[in-house]
């Protein structure tokens, strides 16, 4: 049977979207039954751009339409609200989407101004849709996780834990830049422990270790473990996390611990890395690293005339890849490169490419949308 799933997309289009007959347009000539994708990102950008003419109190109802359109997608695989400012006042109407869409694969929440407590209120919801595919006895779907550059704090965390642990098909976890610090590392680390097919990770901008604060496992430990279980890391960026002298060799430890065929990208700059570690380094990198291409290493210590660093970049560059010493502008998109589900498809290789755009999608649908708006 032919797949007839496709992407929908109104990236950067900043809609304004108030009443039905706004919604109704926008999805005019689209069947909603076959969307397998939909890109809300931004809707708009209230905080950075206040020519913008949407107010926080506009945000609400139009989310509660856009969600409840959404979840008429029954085959709805990825949903992408990143960089819309609506915060924990607007949380509310994407709940029902994130607990009731048991067909989603990827969510993108990054930089939609949640604080811990908005947090909360989301992975309540995506822990709820765990629950109902395991009273269906079915697996969950979500595969990729993608809620950078919020404030989700350690108040929210053990919240975040319980949905990790509960989508354990989770392969993809994007938390950079959440103001977490070693309770909220440790609570998310340790859900990550139940994620056997974890391949890309990215922690950054995190406190992973609140040094001379406490005794005990401390939040490097745990990262550490995640390591040595995800025998199929393809990425894995741990910049900024302060990581000291222990922290960085227990993490060269680990990835010394067994092969990483996939590996391919090790961010670790920005921590105290030196001299001490990158013998070590180097020979996790030569016989454990097979497939690593690109490490960065930018500001970190005794980086300068250090025959063991110039060794390493050499091994890199004999295989292709380089060693990052100096910061460099990249892309999201451009960081994001190469990761893929199992059997080698694109994450997700059923979906139509975004390239035939709206018009063209909409000329070709024949079912249209007829949403009732609510009344209180």
């Amino acid at each position: 049977m032919a797949d007839d799933s496709f992407v929908v997309n109104f990236r950067n289009q900043a809609l304004k979207l108030e009443t039905t007959t706004d919604i109704n347009e926008l999805f005019e000539g689209i069947d909603l039954v076959n969307v397998s994708e939909v890109i809300l990102c931004p809707i708009s950008k209230l905080l950075n751009f206040p020519t913008y003419s949407r107010s926080i109190d506009e945000i609400p109802p139009a989310l509660t339409i856009i969600c409840s359109a959404l979840l008429e997608c029954k085959q709805l695989s990825e949903v992408d609200l990143s960089d819309n400012a609506f915060g924990q006042r607007s949380v509310d109407p994407v709940v029902p989407l994130l607990s009731g869409s048991l067909s989603l694969k990827v969510v993108k929440l990054a930089n939609v101004g949640l604080n811990w407590q908005g947090g909360q209120i989301l992975a309540e919801a995506l822990l709820a849709s765990a629950e109902k595919s395991k009273k269906l006895k079915q697996p969950s779907n979500l595969i990729s996780l993608g809620i950078s550059k919020n404030l989700l704090r350690d108040g929210s965390a053990s919240s975040w834990g319980e949905v990790i642990a509960a989508h354990s098909n989770l392969q993809r976890l994007e938390m950079l830049r959440t103001d977490l610090r070693e309770d909220g590392i440790m609570a998310i680390a340790s859900a990550l422990a139940k994620c056997r097919d974890l391949r890309h990770l990215n922690l950054s901008d995190n406190v992973i270790a609140n040094y001379g604060s406490k005794a005990g496992k401390r939040g490097w430990k745990v990262v550490a473990d995640v390591i040595r279980g995800a025998k199929d890391l393809q990425y894995l960026d741990l910049s900024s996390c302060l990581l000291e002298e222990d922290g960085c060799e227990e993490i060269i430890a680990a990835l010394d611990a067994q092969t990483y065929p996939k590996l391919k990208r090790l961010n670790l700059n920005g921590n105290s890395f030196s001299e001490a570690h990158y013998a070590a380094l180097k020979d996790a990198i030569t016989h454990k690293l097979s497939a690593l291409k690109v490490l960065n290493l930018v500001d970190n210590e005794d980086l300068e005339d250090s025959d063991t660093v110039d060794s390493i970049k050499e091994l890199l560059e004999g295989r292709g890849g380089r060693l990052i010493l100096e910061d460099e502008d990249e892309t999201e998109e451009e960081e994001e490169e190469g990761f893929v589900e199992e059997g080698g498809g694109s994450k997700l290789s059923a979906a139509k490419t975004e390239d035939s755009g709206i018009d063209q999608l909409a000329d070709s649908m024949v079912t249209s949308l007829t949403i009732e708006e609510s009344k209180s």
